[in-house]
């Protein structure tokens, strides 16, 4: 009866915390929607109301191992994806206003130190002397363990690369909604349309017959190559219409420079 009532008390208890977490993800929608527009970020807006971002971390912190395993394949996706750029934004309000991501370090004395460091290895509450663990993983985890340890190598999806984002005007656009495991191939996929329609972050000059993509495309390379044998067949069908019957075996690639200045204003080609 004892071990009984251990189990049910057990049952009980991880029911309630699982009730906590919103597989929706509504309150990070409702943020977004207020203060995210065509890409560009009011931080101002979003650290007036950093209750609400700090309701949905705890929201995902909230969620065990056992029950993240327990998620589908889509639903774990949008809850690394959301958690990520959840997290990100987090970060930059902490500390803004800042020009720019790279801005970002950790604390010494109060004081930022090592501009330019390694902000996707360090974490919301490492920098306060906590750290930021998500039960989910087991650990305490930084962006760069949710991307390359989690998302990129379980999933193998290299849409991903058009959902995560680093607080830059050259990142894909962060959109006004949270990702959700029912609409989440379909986020995906217009995210990819989304990004490569933008002539700021990609481009296709006809009489060079080049495309100038993203750095994105360079850095991971070998995801897109995993996904479709080329990034040039990767890109192909999120090109527009009237750019895709313009690329052939002769189209070459550049990579365009990355502005990492935050994206709190918009892109504009150079």
């Amino acid at each position: 009866m004892k071990q009984f009532l251990i189990s049910l008390l057990s049952l009980i208890i991880s029911q309630s915390a699982l009730a906590g977490y919103d597989s929706k993800h509504a309150t990070l929608t409702e943020l977004l929607k207020m203060h995210v527009k065509s890409g560009v970020v009011n931080y101002e807006g979003i650290k007036s109301e950093s209750t609400k971002l700090d309701s949905y971390l705890a929201q995902v912190k909230s969620v065990s191992k056992e029950q993240y395993a327990s998620f589908s394949k889509p639903e774990q996706m949008a809850y690394l994806i959301n958690a990520y750029n959840a997290y990100t934004l987090k970060m930059i309000i902490d500390f803004y206003p800042v020009q720019s991501i790279r801005d970002i370090g950790p604390l010494v004395g109060g004081s930022l130190f090592n501009k330019n460091s390694k902000q996707w290895r360090i974490s919301e509450y490492e920098v306060n002397g906590k750290k930021f663990t998500l039960q989910a993983m087991g650990k305490a985890i930084t962006l760069d363990d949710i991307e390359h340890e989690n998302l990129r190598p379980i999933f193998k999806d290299a849409r991903v690369h058009f959902a995560l984002i680093c607080g830059a005007i050259s990142c894909p656009f962060l959109q006004s909604e949270a990702y959700t495991a029912k609409n989440l191939s379909e986020q995906l996929d217009s995210q990819g349309n989304q990004f490569l329609a933008d002539p700021f972050r990609n481009r296709f000059n006809e009489t060079e017959n080049r495309l100038y993509l993203s750095k994105i495309f360079d850095w991971f390379s070998d995801d897109f190559k995993r996904d479709a044998g080329s990034v040039k067949d990767f890109i192909r069908k999120y090109l527009p219409k009237t750019v895709q019957a313009k690329i052939n075996e002769e189209t070459s690639i550049s990579h365009l420079d990355y502005d990492w200045s935050l994206n709190n204003k918009a892109g504009r080609i150079p």
